[in-house]
């Protein structure tokens, strides 16, 4: 690779490019390497990222809507009318951030002049929410929930909310181009790959055999 030029590094920015140029030990074109496996890298995992993550919010929706019909309540429970989802289990009402996260996922749904439909809205939703329903926050909810994960080895709220928290810190990093260099990304993507088998074995196997993540870690420059 040529040495980085002073458009690319006016573009990159100092204090973005200097863990890449710690990396390089000071070497701009070892630097400019390991920003290029950088990004390289956060494109994989956000491929592997957005499959775990379609088949979280899905099975979670799921158990959501069975939940919120076995308590008799009508539509669905995106429109829940009891507003339950505030902190510790206590009502909220319009304020509690899983109502505003699902409030905005159907405002961008209305800006594309789209009917608005649970579908549609749960397509909109951001990690965030689903993290909120797995969560100490929400444990009211957990023993329904539960059943989305017919593989985890039991039914415990953290086995799930701790590989949640992790997905989702990693996502956050790749969204807003962060450096993974000093992540344990293997860790990470064992993580998702974890929780892709707790939802379906089978969908972490087929995950596992279309990623490119383990090969891009192998040709980490300096490896």
């Amino acid at each position: 690779m040529a040495e980085p030029s002073q458009l690319q590094l006016r573009h990159i920015g100092p204090a973005r490019f200097g863990p890449y140029l710690a990396a390089g030990q000071g070497d701009a074109t070892a630097a400019a390497l390991h920003y290029h496996w950088n990004a390289q890298l956060s494109a994989a995992l956000w491929i592997d990222l957005g499959h775990t993550e379609v088949a979280l919010r899905n099975a979670l929706n799921e158990r959501m809507q069975h939940r919120h019909l076995e308590r008799g309540r009508p539509g669905h429970w995106l429109d829940d009318p009891t507003r339950e989802l505030g902190k510790a289990g206590v009502p909220g009402g319009r304020h509690a951030q899983p109502y505003l996260d699902i409030q905005r996922a159907r405002e961008r749904v209305q800006r594309r002049r789209e009917r608005v439909t649970p579908d549609r809205i749960v397509s909109e939703t951001l990690i965030g929410l689903w993290h909120q329903l797995v969560s100490r926050r929400q444990m009211f909810l957990w023993p329904d929930l539960a059943a989305a994960f017919p593989g985890a080895p039991n039914r415990r709220q953290d086995t799930i909310g701790e590989l949640v928290t992790s997905i989702r810190d990693l996502g956050n990093r790749i969204v807003h181009r962060h450096q993974l260099l000093d992540l344990p990304v293997a860790g990470r993507h064992e993580d998702l790959c974890t929780l892709a088998r707790y939802l379906d074995p089978e969908l972490e196997q087929w995950i596992i055999e279309h990623s490119t993540v383990a090969g891009i870690l192998e040709q980490r420059p300096g490896s």
